[in-house]
C-alpha cells in the first residue's frame, strides 16, 4: 500500500510538453540563500509572472482544471526534506496564493520550509516550479533557493549586568549576551511572579518593573531563545528594598496628633466651624521624620458610617503636619503613618475627634397669650425624624428652665405652641436646644435667644 501511494503522488502531474501552453516566468523571490537551525522554520515565496500560450489564468481552487500549485524540481517531484506540517504533500509545498492570476499578471506561492537534522553544516539546493496539476508542468524557469543547515546548538547566555538590589517601585536595568550558531530569536528577561519582558534583537537589554511585587528577594530569570525553540537560561536574586516613607523612615516611629497647643484629643466648635489636628512625626530618639505622607482618613460619628481615606499630609523639615478639617458635623479623624512602601498595615496611628455644635433656628409668633415657636436644625445629616429639641425660658433666679419637648419631623423641622397662665408683664426670653443623641452627628447646641413682650 505503502508502495502504491507513493506512486501515486510521484504521478500527480505529467511531464510537460510543449504544445501546452502552459508557462512561467520567474520575476522575484523571498532570498537565494538562507541559513537555518536543524527543526527551525523560515517562510519563503516565490512569484512568477502567468505567460500561457493558451491564454488561460491560473486559478488556486481544487476542483478548477489544472489547479495551480508549486511543486519539486530537480528531480521533478521528488520528496523535499524541507517538509512543512503546512504542505499539501512532501512534492507539494504550496498552493498558488491568489484566487486565479489572469495572462501577464504575477502570481506568488508562500509556504514554510522545516530545517531537517543534519549533524555538520550542510547546503541544499531546492528546485521548484509552478504546476498545472494533472496537466503540465510550467518549466520555462525554475526557481531554486539554497538553504544552508548547520546542527542543533542550544543558545550561548551570559547575564551582563544585573544588580543585587534595587528600590521597590523603581524599573531594574538588566543586560546580557547572548549568541548562537545561526542566530537569537529573543531574550526574555523575568522578575519574579511579573509577566516576561521580551527583547527581539541585540542589545539584550530590558527594563524591568518592580511595582506590584512585594519587598524581598525575588528570582530575576533571564532566557535566550533560538530559532529551533532551543532555551537557555541563568538566573540571579534580586532584593527590593521598600521605599521609605519620609527622610528617616523607621518602623517605630512616634506619632502625636491632637487639637491647639495642647494637643488634646477631642475638641468642641460652634455649629459652621472648621477646626485644625496638629502633631509631629519623630524616631524614638526624637528626631524629625521629615517629607513623610500621613493619610488623613475621617468617620462621621453616626451608627454604620466607617472610615474614608480624605486626603494626604507632608511632615515638614521639623516632623510637624496640620490639617484642617472643614465645618461639617461631629467626626473621627484618623491620622495614618506607614513607614515603607509594601507594609501590610500602618506603622503608628493617631485618633482624635471634632465635635460640632448643632446649629438650631428659631423663630416665634405671638397671638395674645399663645406664642407659636417653629424652627429647623442647620446642616446635614439631618434625622428624618424622632429628635427631641427642648424649648426652655429663662426665669429669673432660677436660669433657663424647660417648658416644652418638640419632635423633629422630616427635613430637621420642628414646633410647638406656649400659652401664658399668668398675668405676668415684661420681656421674657426663649432659646431652643438640641442635645447630643444617638443617630445625630452633633453635639449640644442652642439657637440665638428670642426676646417676647407682653
Amino acid at each position: 500500500m505503502v508502495l502504491l501511494a507513493l506512486a501515486a503522488l510521484m504521478l500527480t502531474a505529467p511531464a510537460a510538453r510543449a504544445d501546452g501552453g502552459w508557462n512561467a516566468d520567474l520575476v522575484a523571490q523571498s532570498a537565494q540563500t538562507v541559513v537555518l537551525e536543524s527543526g527551525e522554520t523560515t517562510t519563503t515565496w516565490f512569484e512568477f509572472k502567468n505567460i500561457n500560450q493558451n491564454g488561460r489564468p491560473w486559478e488556486r481552487r481544487d476542483d478548477a482544471v489544472g489547479p495551480v500549485r508549486l511543486g519539486t524540481q530537480n528531480a521533478q517531484d521528488r520528496l523535499s526534506d524541507f517538509r512543512h506540517d503546512s504542505w499539501l504533500q512532501s512534492n507539494r509545498p504550496t498552493r498558488l496564493d491568489q484566487e486565479a492570476v489572469p495572462l501577464n499578471a504575477v502570481g506568488r506561492f508562500t509556504f514554510i520550509a522545516q530545517a531537517p537534522p543534519v549533524q555538520q553544516e550542510t547546503p541544499f539546493a531546492e528546485t521548484f516550479a509552478p504546476v498545472a496539476e494533472t496537466l503540465f508542468w510550467m518549466r520555462d524557469e525554475f526557481a531554486t533557493i539554497t538553504y544552508i543547515v548547520r546542527p542543533k546548538v542550544p543558545p550561548v547566555l551570559a547575564i551582563e549586568n544585573a544588580p543585587a538590589s534595587a528600590t521597590l517601585g523603581a524599573p531594574l536595568t538588566v543586560s546580557a549576551t547572548a549568541s548562537d550558531n545561526v542566530r537569537v530569536q529573543r531574550v526574555d528577561f523575568t522578575l519574579g511572579s511579573l509577566p516576561p519582558v521580551s527583547v527581539a534583537a541585540a542589545p539584550w537589554q530590558a527594563q524591568l518593573p518592580t511595582a506590584g511585587l512585594a519587598a524581598g528577594q525575588h528570582p530575576l530569570v533571564v532566557t535566550a531563545y533560538d530559532g529551533a525553540g532551543q532555551a537557555t537560561s541563568q538566573t540571579r536574586t534580586v532584593t527590593l528594598e521598600p521605599v521609605g516613607n519620609g527622610a528617616g523612615a523607621v518602623r517605630d516611629a512616634k506619632l502625636t496628633a491632637g487639637f491647639g497647643s495642647k494637643l488634646t484629643g477631642r475638641h468642641t466648635v460652634a455649629y459652621g466651624r472648621p477646626d485644625r489636628v496638629r502633631g509631629r512625626l519623630t524616631n524614638t530618639a526624637g528626631a524629625p521624620i521629615a517629607g513623610a505622607a500621613l493619610q488623613i482618613f475621617t468617620r462621621v460619628v453616626l451608627p454604620r458610617r466607617g472610615f474614608r481615606l480624605l486626603t494626604t499630609v507632608t511632615t515638614d523639615a521639623d516632623g510637624n503636619y496640620s490639617y484642617l478639617a472643614p465645618r461639617g458635623p461631629s467626626r473621627q479623624i484618623r491620622v495614618d503613618y506607614t513607614a515603607f512602601s509594601g507594609d501590610p498595615r500602618p506603622t503608628a496611628t493617631r485618633l482624635v475627634r471634632m465635635s460640632t455644635k448643632a446649629g438650631v433656628r428659631m423663630s416665634a409668633r405671638k397671638q395674645g397669650d399663645t406664642v407659636r415657636f417653629s424652627g429647623r436644625l442647620r446642616g446635614g445629616p439631618k434625622p428624618q425624624s424622632g429628635l427631641l429639641v427642648v424649648l426652655q425660658g429663662y426665669q429669673a433666679g432660677y436660669g433657663w428652665r424647660t417648658f416644652r419637648t418638640a419632635r423633629v419631623s422630616g427635613g430637621g423641622r420642628f414646633k410647638t405652641l406656649y400659652r401664658w397662665h399668668t398675668p405676668a408683664r415684661g420681656t421674657f426670653r426663649f432659646r431652643a436646644t438640641v442635645r447630643e443623641q444617638i443617630g445625630y452627628a452633633y453635639a449640644t447646641g442652642r439657637s440665638r435667644e428670642i426676646r417676647i413682650r407682653r
